[in-house]
């Protein structure tokens, strides 16, 4: 399990291969970074973990093969970005993101599978 806590990501640009966040009391804060980047899978796991909300860009950036999203149903309240030429993401759940931010994706695939994506606005370009 995640210890309960706060786990901070402060610099200009963080990067991390997965995340996966167990349900424990965790606050996930990426307030103090740029740009957050997951080479890997997002793995939120039950209803006790907490996402800070933001204006920094999280950006899904493989490059090969498929990785998986599952929320939870938590609130993605930050600009997402999936850019990773040849890379998939499948979402396992309902992806929300907030409804003042915007999703883009800019390369690579995103199957949907048959959740839905609910976002403030919708971009795509070079794809």
């Amino acid at each position: 399990n995640s210890p309960d806590g706060t786990v901070s990501f402060s610099s200009p640009t963080s990067v991390v291969r997965n995340l996966t966040i167990t349900n424990s009391a965790v606050i996930v804060n990426t307030s103090s970074t740029t740009i957050f980047r997951i080479f890997g899978n997002l793995d939120i796991q039950g209803s006790l973990p907490t996402i800070s909300a933001g204006t920094q860009l999280w950006q899904f950036s493989s490059t090969s093969g498929t990785k998986t999203i599952t929320t939870s149903g938590k609130l993605l309240d930050f600009p997402i970005d999936f850019s990773g030429i040849g890379g998939t993401w499948a979402l396992q759940d309902n992806l929300t993101v907030g409804a003042t931010r915007g999703t883009s994706l800019n390369s690579g695939t995103l199957n949907l599978v048959r959740y839905t994506l609910s976002t403030g606005g919708f971009g795509s370009t070079g794809v």
